[in-house]
């Protein structure tokens, strides 16, 4: 493939990506309502609570961005209750313990269901700390939690070897 057409397609590539990028929202007022379409009149279809993390679709109208849930549900939700961070975090099972220390040798604190949201601290070794929306700290396994990834693109016009 000579130069210029692997330019073209590179660009080609670029734009759809450009088009088509997902964001990562977490609801930054206390609540935000998840409607069927970008407006205050819409139908009402969840209510999202703070901390919760988002995965906007790319589609906007207005003042509304489309969204995507841990289950797949799309919805719209205004945009001046959710900010463009990606350091929330969704309880996705039924029950996860919060501990005291990024692992399982240390004290449980509290009891974590399913659904539960928190802000996101960072973490290490598949632990991550997390703060509630009254300000208490703690950590979670983070196979026990679902937060939208942005995921990178890397593109090669080398042969495998």
């Amino acid at each position: 493939m000579n130069v210029s057409l692997q330019s073209l397609l590179l660009l080609a590539v670029l734009m759809v990506c450009h088009v088509t990028h997902a964001q990562s929202l977490c609801v930054s007022y206390r609540s935000t309502t998840a409607r069927q379409g970008p407006s205050s009149k819409a139908k009402e279809i969840t209510e999202y609570r703070k901390h919760t993390p988002l995965k906007g679709t790319g589609k906007k109208d207005g003042a509304w961005f489309e969204v995507e849930d841990v289950t797949g549900r799309v919805s719209w939700v205004r945009r001046k209750d959710v900010a463009f961070r990606n350091n929330c975090v969704l309880v996705r099972v039924e029950k996860s313990r919060l501990r005291g220390g990024p692992g399982k040798e240390f004290p449980a604190a509290d009891l974590a269901e399913k659904g539960s949201s928190f802000k996101d601290l960072g973490g290490e070794d598949g632990w991550i700390q997390v703060e509630s929306e009254d300000g208490k700290k703690a950590w979670i396994n983070m196979d026990h939690t679902w937060k939208p990834t942005s995921r990178k693109m890397r593109l090669s016009f080398e042969k495998d070897p």
